[in-house]
């Protein structure tokens, strides 16, 4: 089987696509045909899979009237965008109102939308079906979602990682900058989505790894200046700075230091940052992928004005 990861506008991340029975190339913009219904996206890459999973199939390359019909949506989309947040505010929701896609026959408007709580919106997706003659759906996305599906650039002066090749997001964990001896201030570790920064996990196994058989700081070590205090600990190439007893400080290897005297208590996180601190750049980052990505594709609300025509919105499963 022949499967394409293709890449829709306002996806999260590409999605497999079969396209056994056509001949696509990387960058052609296919119709493919979802749940959902007709969608444009583009091949960003081919892979061979023996994979008996069902796919969505690619009906045909994009055509010249495809691609237009997808710029009509993308104006329809932003006047869409600017009616929903007049309609948000004047309903006070206490929502944030993220993207807005089209499908490409125009039969689906998605709304995707952050908040920090369950909405009643039903009210508002009378008002979007009004305007816009179309089965509305509105999709709550987590905080990392929203930051890969709207793109930025990162403290590092780099396009983030979600927006430009994360396709699946790990859990991270306080624990990982202190592996690497990183300062915790939580306005250098978060990210603009607010959580801890994905690259922390990058090369967390390797400090791990390396991190292995060395002191800790503030440890009491025997050398051969005697005993003196470890300052700082420079991981990767295994070297150790110390403090002698007349406050002389000098970098020695890891291999220098004979024994450990007496070991440092270790100050724990909620100490350093103050446990309301912890608690804020600490949640939800230890959810696991698959809860968010259940969050991230449950379908909140639907209205479909042709089966309604009463105007009364449809609840669909949480």
């Amino acid at each position: 089987m022949r499967i394409a990861k293709v890449k829709f506008r306002s996806s999260i991340r590409p999605e497999n696509v079969n396209v056994t029975d056509a001949k696509v190339r990387i960058g052609d913009h296919i119709v493919t045909q979802t749940k959902d219904g007709l969608r444009v996206g583009k091949v960003s890459l081919l892979i061979n899979l023996n994979d008996s999973q069902a796919y969505d199939r690619v009906l045909r390359v994009a055509s010249k009237e495809d691609l237009e019909r997808e710029e009509r949506n993308e104006k329809h989309e932003k006047r869409a965008f600017e009616f929903c947040l007049e309609k948000i505010k004047q309903r006070n929701l206490t929502m944030k109102l993220t993207k807005v896609e089209f499908l490409s026959n125009g039969s689906q408007a998605t709304f995707y939308y952050t908040a920090d709580s369950r909405v009643d919106f039903r009210e508002l997706v009378k008002d979007l079906a009004q305007e816009f003659h179309t089965r509305v759906q509105m999709m709550q996305i987590a905080a990392r979602e929203e930051t890969k599906m709207l793109g930025g650039v990162g403290t590092c002066g780099q396009q983030l990682c979600c927006n430009r090749y994360i396709n699946k997001f790990s859990p991270i964990s306080i624990d990982m900058p202190k592996h690497q001896g990183l300062s915790m201030n939580p306005t250098k570790l978060t990210g603009l989505c607010g959580k801890l920064k994905c690259c922390l996990s990058y090369e967390d196994e390797t400090y791990c790894k390396c991190s292995k058989g060395l002191p800790k700081v503030n440890d009491i070590v025997e050398t051969e200046d005697g005993e003196c205090k470890v300052k700082y600990l420079n991981i990767l190439p295994q070297q150790v700075t110390i403090e002698t007893k007349d406050g002389t400080l000098k970098m020695i290897s890891a291999c220098g230091i004979k024994k450990v005297i007496q070991a440092a208590v270790e100050e724990s996180p909620e100490k350093i940052l103050g446990r309301e601190t912890l608690r804020r750049i600490e949640d939800n980052y230890r959810e696991r992928d698959e809860t968010t990505e259940k969050t991230t594709q449950q379908k909140i609300k639907s209205f479909n004005p042709h089966k309604n025509p009463t105007g009364a919105a449809n609840d669909s499963n949480d």
